[in-house]
């Protein structure tokens, strides 16, 4: 089954691999149908074969109702070999997949939902049980951006909404090739699927990465590092991608009486997302066997830095990476002008990785892009003479939490609404295993009684804030300090605090 094409020129892409996701998965599938594609958690695989008949099902039934062309779909992005085979259907009429979190609110589901010009929200059972629920047509996406899109993930919230990142073919498969070529993975070599498939970098790194490249994915569904070394050492994998949370985990089961002296098949080990800890690396190394890979980059463009394995120990423990070939990354100023190397600035990155753009209604217009096209991170970096990169801090304050990132602003709007809140400001905080937690520092109404932690998360949820936000610490001040402006001082509380 050939790909079924939209209305857009080829002259819309950028001159690069723009071979769809289906043409790659079913040619992996012609070569060897019987090689094993997926492996579930509860240990079931899936060939090649039974993975693409599956999609072709979906195919049948998105023809037979019209559903052709650069239309956008919704799907609940479970880790599933259905959420794969609901990806390769959708690629294969030429459509946007838009993978919608499964721990997503009601009210962010209305959010996306009336934003985002869906013409279908498709289901897939584990029966074969297909569920499309058709938007009406005059509601349908008219952004004249959809030729060039095969993906709208979605960031975790940086302005107190998702924002709709927008992905060509291209860039995905532009991240599929440099994260192989620099870790050294081989066709068919086995990779661990440790990332959930809701965001752009997880869908990218995990289901486009495994189908596109014809590597067996093996899923490891909640987190268990004991289950994740049996899987990584049952099917012999040589990749994974994670953040330091997992690493961790694995380092101290590794160091465990049962797990001491086990080594993992891992090639190397992809992370970014959070701040990194060199000894965490040197430990990899020393406990696991493996190598870790400090990749740096966003969802808006994908992987276009990384560190190499025949990059120096020094090098691979404390920086975050280089340029991939065709991308480049520099430190600016406020005023957008690019720094000499070894100077501190706001990090910006141009790569053929790079998304369109973001969706109407969901982030358009909010993309900081300087004269030359560098995307800025909202990162502090410094770039060395040798091109490496090493993030020093952060100018947009978001709290990263074991690689999701907490807009604090967010948090605190929903806070505020509670009547017996009179300031609130919402801060990051260490954490040894999740790099950072999210703390509310509170001062009561003067009539107030004031709130438990448990009950400040009771109001969150009746608010409908995702749980994945909620403060896990709390404290209550008589006095917030405050700035010039009359804004509280966030650096003298986390100064105080921490």
């Amino acid at each position: 089954m050939d790909t079924i094409s939209g209305n857009c020129g080829e002259d819309a892409l950028p001159q690069a691999d723009r071979t769809s996701l289906w043409a790659k998965a079913a040619a992996h599938a012609r070569a060897d149908p019987d090689m094993i594609a997926v492996v579930e958690e509860s240990g079931r695989t899936w060939s090649r074969s039974e993975l693409v008949a599956n999609a072709e099902a979906v195919v049948e039934r998105l023809v037979a109702e019209g559903l052709t062309g650069s239309l956008r779909f919704s799907i609940t992005a479970f880790k599933s070999v259905e959420t794969m085979a609901l990806a390769l259907a959708v690629s294969a009429v030429g459509g946007i997949l838009c993978p919608i979190p499964p721990l997503t609110t009601k009210q962010e589901k209305d959010l996306l939902f009336g934003r985002l010009g869906l013409a279908a929200r498709l289901e897939l059972f584990p029966d074969g049980t297909l569920q499309i629920d058709r938007f009406p047509e005059a509601n349908n996406s008219t952004d004249k951006r959809d030729c060039q899109l095969a993906l709208i993930g979605f960031t975790s919230g940086t302005t107190g909404r998702p924002k709709g990142v927008m992905h060509h073919t291209a860039a995905l498969n532009f991240v599929t090739r440099w994260c192989a070529e620099n870790s050294g993975l081989q066709p068919g070599e086995a990779i661990l699927g440790i990332m959930p498939f809701d965001s752009a970098a997880g869908y990218a790194f995990t289901v486009h990465f495994a189908l596109s490249y014809g590597s067996p994915l093996v899923l490891i569904g909640r987190w268990d590092p004991v289950a994740a070394m049996q899987a990584c050492l049952g099917y012999d994998c040589r990749w994974t991608t994670g953040v330091p949370t997992h690493l961790l985990g694995l380092i101290a089961t590794a160091r465990s009486q049962e797990w001491r002296g086990v080594r993992l098949p891992l090639r190397a080990f992809a992370v970014g997302g959070a701040s990194i800890d060199p000894q965490l690396v040197a430990n990899a190394r020393q406990v696991l066997g493996i190598e870790v890979l400090r990749q740096y980059g966003l969802s808006e463009v994908l992987a276009p830095c990384s560190t190499r394995l025949d990059d120096p120990e020094w090098r691979r423990e404390t920086l975050d990476g280089i340029a991939n070939p065709g991308c480049h990354v520099a430190a600016f100023d406020e005023a957008g002008h690019r720094l000499a190397a070894g100077t501190r600035g706001e990090g910006g990155l141009r790569a053929p990785s790079q998304c369109v753009g973001y969706a109407e209604g969901l982030g358009q217009g909010e993309e900081r892009i300087t004269a030359d096209g560098y995307f800025l991170t909202g990162d502090e970096v410094v770039v060395d003479a040798d091109g490496y990169v090493k993030v020093v801090g952060r100018i947009k304050g978001q709290i990263i939490r074991g690689g999701y990132n907490i807009d604090p602003s967010e948090v605190e709007a929903a806070i505020s609404i509670h009547p017996q809140i009179a300031e609130i400001a919402v801060i990051g905080v260490p954490h040894d295993v999740l790099g950072e937690q999210s703390c509310a520092v509170c001062r009561w109404e003067d009539d107030a009684a004031g709130l438990t932690l448990e009950q400040l998360q009771e109001h969150l949820k009746a608010v409908g804030l995702s749980k994945r936000k909620w403060p896990e610490v709390l404290h209550v001040l008589d006095k917030l300090p405050l700035l010039p402006s009359g804004k509280i001082d966030k650096m003298r509380l986390m100064q105080d605090l921490i």
